[in-house]
């Protein structure tokens, strides 16, 4: 099944249940296991989570709106390399974060929302990414990308551990 949209703008990737918008793209839910509260879950924004759930990315963020939401690393040439950039939206802890998102030095940029909702014995993570600019190469990685990296924060929430990537 391809990944790439027909265009890209007016597509959207949400990984809530199996359902499509565009063509090639499904998504999917994921709960956080018994008794996880959205406060445990709202850990994912922090800089330790994500050096584990992003594959050691160190996250910079300041969750106000107009604050800056970047993960970096170190490049292959050794000097500082940001991996994504955007800018914070919309915070709510512990329900609600909506960014922009760009990889690199792009110049399209997307928009993510991520849901944390309370349910009888779990939470529920929503996770939204869409406003895409025509034909943005991010498209395809991210629509791979986000089954994997909810995958890794519902095992880290559970364990306290993760899986490496292949």
């Amino acid at each position: 099944m391809s990944t790439t949209p027909r265009s890209g703008a007016g597509c959207s990737i949400t990984a809530l249940s199996w359902s499509s918008d565009c063509e090639g793209i499904s998504s999917r839910q994921t709960s956080l296991g018994e008794s996880t509260k959205p406060t445990s879950a709202w850990g994912f924004v922090s800089p330790g989570s994500n050096r584990i759930i992003f594959v050691g990315a160190g996250l910079e963020v300041d969750l106000k709106p107009g604050g800056p939401m970047n993960w970096v690393g170190t490049g292959a040439d050794g000097k500082r390399s940001t991996y994504v950039r955007g800018e914070v939206l919309q915070s709510e802890p512990p329900k609600l974060l909506r960014y922009t998102f760009a990889l690199g030095s792009s110049s399209k940029t997307s928009r993510i929302t991520i849901e944390l909702v309370p349910e009888s014995e779990a939470t529920r993570v929503s996770v939204t990414h869409d406003q895409w600019a025509e034909h943005d190469a991010a498209y395809a990685s991210c629509a791979d990308g986000w089954p994997r990296i909810l995958s890794r924060l519902k095992t880290l929430i559970e364990t306290g551990k993760t899986f490496k990537p292949h």
